[in-house]
């Protein structure tokens, strides 16, 4: 019998981000707001390029495809 692993917390860099802020806002870091957010920011680049080498290995693949049915119909 398989037990379902839900969570609905907050990620590791949701409570990274939540302890920057807090930091930031009572003064315990100096930094600039851009490195507070930077987990975040980090975590939305790195789905962005998942995303878009995803999208660019589909696009291939239907050209491939694509290609081949051409040639395909062009020797009948």
């Amino acid at each position: 019998m398989k037990e379902k692993s839900e969570s609905n917390g907050i990620s590791f860099v949701g409570l990274l981000t939540l302890i920057f802020v807090i930091a930031k806002l009572f003064g315990l870091i100096h930094w600039s707001w851009l490195l507070v957010f930077a987990p975040v920011l980090i975590e939305i680049v790195l789905a962005l390029l998942l995303y878009t080498i995803a999208g660019l290995i589909l696009l291939v693949k239907y050209l491939i495809m694509k290609y081949q049915i051409w040639k395909f119909d062009r020797e009948k």
